[in-house]
């Protein structure tokens, strides 16, 4: 029975559940979050193309963290890469921890907060 007293028709109940169901067609978004590895310079490509595409990319870099200085030069690199790419789509760039990063596509910025009075109220006193 129904909250009011009355027996839903199986046809009422039907309806609720088309309403209810997530959509399942890839074309009704206009951007998608997609989840990308960074394993060297050969992925900057992949990436940069899904963020010239309109969709908003996290960025798993602790495969190149991990490793010695020749990966984190190879991440600097391709980060400096995709920095490029995010400004000439008129996106933004920023990290997430020290394992992702996220690229974002146009119009979409990257909320960072500026510090404030209180922050700088619990720095120590700089000694002279």
């Amino acid at each position: 029975m129904s909250p009011f007293g009355r027996k839903k028709k199986e046809k009422d109940v039907a309806e609720d559940l088309k309403v209810a169901a997530p959509s399942t067609s890839l074309e009704a978004a206009s951007m998608f979050v997609r989840f990308m590895e960074l394993t060297g310079l050969m992925d900057v490509t992949p990436i940069s193309e899904e963020v010239r595409k309109g969709n908003l990319v996290v960025m798993d870099v602790s495969p190149l963290v991990q490793q010695g200085t020749e990966s984190q030069l190879q991440l600097r690199r391709a980060v400096e890469q995709l920095r490029a790419v995010c400004i000439s789509v008129d996106g933004d760039i920023g990290q997430l921890g020290n394992r992702y990063v996220i690229l974002t596509p146009t119009r979409v910025k990257i909320f960072r907060e500026a510090p404030t009075e209180d922050a700088d109220k619990n720095k120590s006193p700089t000694k002279k």
